[in-house]
């Protein structure tokens, strides 16, 4: 009878830590993949759970747009000018506005004055403050996650005496529910992402955030239940848990064309494979754990930033590449310039072994170049921006270790400075130089 009892809860445990529960992730993420793929299929096989109307009612309707770029300006003054049907169905698609009489497309010449005065007008002061209530969106959605559990300890304890019948009950359920809560939540976290792309795109975008945010906390939460040895696999359980958050948001961000989640797509997946960010207190540490992640880190956007540069200009990927441009400009050039700075430093390298030293500097100013001149030339602010900013911390870093140059090297490092100077001076003077680069 006793072997028997063992040989159950054995069966138990095993059951509890087979590598089965990861199947549970990988349908969600298969699930959103296809949703954004069939969402009209999806759509009409979930219910509609909205409480309120999900009519696409936006801003655009009833907030007219200020044109900014300088052709939507010059054509739509030559249309007032013409003051026919025709003129007034273009002038609408350009202004993004629905024009009903010449009179009407003559007063936005008044509106963009007033535009150049004010500097902020109406429709921006709007815009601001729609920005302001998306903070706070974000805010109440984190705020909801961590403060719910300890709401209802504190407004369900003066009736736990009252209702402890009631309450045990309850409690007994939970323990039979156990083996499906964990599914349920994966489930509720599918259905509050499918609810969103029923909204418009502001709005929905911060539903479907609700939804990824419960599903990284039943991850986080499935990761925990069925834990084996903490301590055994460290960066390949980071690995799996950071790139499998990276791949739910990957639809998400196609579908709304969101920076917002094509920047927790870049992060994560440069956390799934070693950069990482540590609260201490008053003392915040960002970088890496150890030389090893240092290095997949600087291979990883080594490799993603010239391929994205490509893929932009490649139409087939470019319609892809949208929401993910930004945060790999911007962030994976941070994290391959991070790296560098590092390896770059002498600490880095122990004193009976700094032969790998002065290719490390040739390597961050030839990095410091390229980003710069790509950022220059192809106008990609993020990279110019980006190199300059680590451009300073690289000086501020040489400058304290000046006692490292005082052998020969330093010589070749002045003259190459020297060259540079003058180098930009004469492709600064010489702008027909620089055409014949260009022109054929």
């Amino acid at each position: 009878m006793n072997y028997r009892r063992r040989s159950q809860k054995d069966l138990d445990v095993d059951m509890k830590h087979s590598p089965l529960w990861m199947l549970q992730p990988i349908l969600f993420i298969c699930a959103l993949f296809y949703l954004y793929q069939n969402p009209d299929t999806v759509l009409n096989v979930v219910p509609n759970l909205t409480f309120w109307s999900s009519e696409n009612n936006n801003i655009d309707n009833y907030v007219q747009h200020i044109p900014t770029d300088l052709y939507t300006v010059w054509r739509l003054g030559q249309l007032s000018d013409v003051k026919n049907n025709d003129a007034l169905n273009e002038a609408s698609k350009l202004a993004n506005w629905h024009f009903s009489s010449p009179d009407e497309l003559e007063k936005l010449g008044d509106l963009l004055k007033d535009y150049e005065t004010k500097h902020v007008s109406l429709p921006a002061r709007i815009w601001g403050f729609l920005n302001f209530v998306n903070l706070l969106w974000i805010i109440s959605i984190v705020g909801i996650l961590i403060t719910l559990y300890p709401c209802l300890s504190v407004i369900l304890a003066p009736f736990a005496r009252l209702f402890a019948e009631l309450f045990m009950l309850l409690v007994r359920l939970l323990i039979t529910l156990k083996p499906f809560l964990e599914p349920l939540g994966y489930i509720i976290s599918y259905i509050i992402i499918v609810q969103s792309f029923r909204y418009q795109e502001t709005v929905g975008l911060f539903v479907a955030l609700t939804g990824i945010t419960g599903f990284v906390g039943m991850y986080f939460y499935s990761g925990k239940v069925h834990e084996v040895n903490p301590e055994k696999d460290v960066e390949l359980k980071q690995f799996f848990f950071f790139a499998t958050i990276a791949l739910a948001n990957v639809p998400l961000a196609l579908h709304f064309d969101s920076r917002l989640f094509g920047y927790a797509t870049v992060i994560t997946a440069h956390m799934a494979v070693g950069f990482s960010v540590a609260c201490y207190g008053l003392c915040y540490v960002i970088g890496f754990q150890d030389r090893y992640a240092l290095q997949r880190s600087v291979v990883a956007s080594l490799i993603t930033i010239p391929l994205f540069f490509v893929m932009r200009n490649v139409p087939e990927f470019a319609q892809y590449c949208g929401p993910f441009m930004h945060p790999v400009y911007v962030f994976s050039s941070i994290v391959y310039l991070l790296g560098l700075l590092i390896v770059s430093s002498s600490l880095y390298y122990s004193r009976s072994n700094d032969h790998g030293y002065f290719s490390a500097q040739l390597m961050m100013i030839s990095s410091l170049l390229a980003f710069t001149f790509s950022g220059s030339v192809y106008g990609i602010q993020s990279f110019f921006n980006v190199s300059t900013t680590f451009a300073v911390l690289y000086l501020m870093e040489k400058t304290l270790e000046m006692e490292l140059f005082r052998d020969a090297g330093i010589v070749a490092i002045f003259f190459m400075f020297v060259a540079m100077y003058f180098a930009s001076m004469f492709l600064y003077t010489h702008p027909g130089f620089l055409m014949s680069l260009f022109i054929a």
